[in-house]
């Protein structure tokens, strides 16, 4: 007696295994932080009170952030004005050192979605 197999299955456990491998491979990852923090302090934009000079803003600030913790970028961020001290970046883009200052009514952080791609 002769068994025969089509392939058919072989090929098409083949096929799921060459998908999953490619699929795994590409997939982000993502990561939420709650009221992010640098230097121990939260992190904001001295926007709206300062809308021009050298000052980035909440996209700009959210994606310093995560770049600085390995991350490809911000995938979404949430804000509040709020009176508190807090910590910005000092130059336009996300681009210059991180300083803190007092009080101020400021647009902070308050939830911060990073991606890795």
């Amino acid at each position: 007696m002769s068994h025969r197999s089509s392939g058919l299955p072989t090929l098409f456990v083949s096929l799921l295994l060459a998908v999953g491998f490619a699929s795994s491979a590409s997939a982000d990852t993502y990561q939420t932080y709650v009221t992010p923090m640098v230097n121990g302090y939260q992190v904001g934009t001295i926007r709206p009170n300062q809308p021009t000079g050298t000052f980035s803003g909440a996209a700009d600030t959210a994606r310093r952030f995560c770049q600085d913790r390995g991350h490809s970028g911000a995938q979404s961020y949430t804000t509040a004005i709020r009176g508190s001290a807090y910590t910005y970046i000092v130059g336009t883009n996300g681009v210059g050192a991180w300083n803190t200052t007092g009080n101020a009514n400021v647009t902070m952080l308050e939830t911060l979605t990073c991606i890795t791609q």
